[in-house]
């Protein structure tokens, strides 16, 4: 580790939480297990023909007859009618003869094609969030079936949620989300897919837009975190994109996460090539926390590793990412630890020719955090006419929250400059920059009110200390 850092560490202090925002990591091995598409042609039937084929006594008997060969049959044709005639789910779901006779036709299920059949049926009565199968029990009367069937009710499991935000909460909270964390725990050094199909699915179960209530996920979090323990490395990448996901919609869930020694977990997938990626997006995730969060991702090792990868061209902006926000949340941590070369390897990068525009702007964003965080006593470290210089040119993005933090660091060597005699030099290296006087005038003007607030202060303030200079 080199000891040739901005300063040394201090003491912890706590900060307070932040609103936070973030993105999920790209997805390298898909996975799309179809349950519907491939047996639910849609199909013309006419009113006539619907009530006499599909008629309440029809539907009612076929179900009774526990004849696996006829409900295989009329479950693939509902399936199929339901797709062009949706208010017929009404008819069936109104009839609790019916609701009842498909609960108890599960115990006449006696090979995979019927399980298939018979779940698409069910995913075509959830459709439009409707209660009324979840409430009868059918998750309950299914659940046993992915002991022989693992394969079709792991794949049913999964295009729940595309249908059904209730069923989806229902698997989770009456616990039958810890059958599929268990096939994941006991497939997960077999030769089949089970575990990694598994993982897939508890994956889209925290896909779903709407989000989940805390007390239903807090019970499983353990399980969960615990995962990342597994030796699959198909799978594990599914269970660090789940852990990503409950973070952004769950963030309150972050220092319990850390609890659980997420930090340790962090530090041993970080060296596996095909999961470096998505665990650097995960940290970008968990970057945004209490002090003592940063502080364990510092002892474990992560720091450093995120440093070392601003060099792999493949993670460098999601490196710089994470850097940006655990700065952020830790300045007095992460600040005395930056080596003073990952200032000039940075600087190195952004004047390379080969650096993409995501990269740039991630870099860029770092630096603005460092001046912005800094303290006064190492602010002559970092402040420097080549970094002003990449920030100022980073004023012409699209992106608001790169100007925005561009125009927070500006300010801040501004303010530097204006309120430390031993600093004023930096006020020169800004005030002549006719490349800033520019972008100034047009951010002052933008529809973004708080952009142009701040481009507003900057140049009154920077127009008072051109007249002392």
């Amino acid at each position: 580790m080199n000891s040739d850092r901005i300063g040394s560490l201090p003491s912890l202090k706590d900060l307070p939480t932040r609103k936070f925002h973030s993105k999920p990591a790209e997805d390298p091995y898909v996975f799309q297990p179809v349950v519907r598409s491939l047996l639910t042609d849609k199909i013309e039937i006419s009113t006539t023909y619907l009530q006499t084929k599909f008629s309440e006594e029809h539907i009612l008997d076929t179900f009774i007859s526990n004849d696996p060969s006829k409900i295989d049959q009329i479950c693939k044709n509902l399936t199929a009618l339901l797709q062009n005639h949706e208010s017929h789910q009404t008819t069936i779901l109104n009839n609790e003869n019916i609701v009842e006779a498909i609960n108890n036709s599960i115990t006449c299920i006696n090979n995979a094609n019927l399980v298939t059949s018979f779940s698409m049926f069910i995913l075509s009565l959830l459709e439009n969030d409707n209660t009324v199968m979840v409430d009868s029990g059918i998750l309950f009367g299914m659940r046993d079936l992915i002991n022989n069937y693992p394969d079709q009710i792991l794949n049913f499991y999964h295009e729940v949620p595309l249908v059904s935000t209730y069923a989806r909460d229902a698997i989770i909270c009456n616990g039958i989300i810890s059958d599929i964390i268990d096939k994941i725990k006991n497939e997960q050094y077999t030769t089949n897919d089970t575990c990694v199909k598994s993982a897939h699915t508890l994956l889209s179960l925290f896909s779903c837009s709407e989000p989940i209530a805390n007390n239903v996920i807090e019970p499983f979090l353990p399980e969960i975190i615990h995962l990342l323990n597994i030796g699959n490395e198909k799978a594990l990448y599914y269970i660090i994109h789940t852990v990503i996901n409950i973070v952004r919609k769950n963030h309150d869930f972050v220092s319990d996460i850390y609890e659980l020694k997420i930090h340790e977990y962090a530090a041993k997938i970080l060296p596996i090539k095909s999961l470096t990626r998505i665990c650097v997006h995960m940290i970008v995730n968990l970057g945004v926390c209490e002090t003592m969060g940063i502080a364990h991702l510092m002892n474990a090792g992560v720091i450093q590793s995120l440093i070392d990868l601003t060099k792999n061209h493949e993670v460098a902006p999601s490196s710089y990412w994470a850097l940006s926000n655990c700065t952020e949340s830790a300045p007095s941590i992460i600040i005395p630890f930056i080596p003073v070369e990952l200032l000039s390897d940075t600087l190195a990068l952004l004047n390379s020719q080969n650096i993409d525009e995501i990269t740039k702007k991630e870099c860029v964003y770092f630096l603005g955090t460092l001046l912005l965080y800094s303290p006064i006593e190492k602010f002559h470290i970092i402040v420097s006419n080549e970094i002003l210089e990449q920030i100022i040119t980073m004023l012409s993005s699209s992106n608001d929250s790169l100007v925005c933090r561009c125009l927070d660091a500006l300010g801040r060597v501004l303010f530097v400059g204006i309120t430390n005699e031993k600093k004023k030099y930096v006020i020169s290296m800004i005030c002549s920059s006719p490349e800033l006087s520019s972008h100034m005038e047009r951010i002052s003007s933008s529809d973004n009110t708080i952009l142009s607030n701040k481009a507003k202060t900057f140049m009154s303030e920077a127009d008072k200390k051109k007249k002392e200079l």
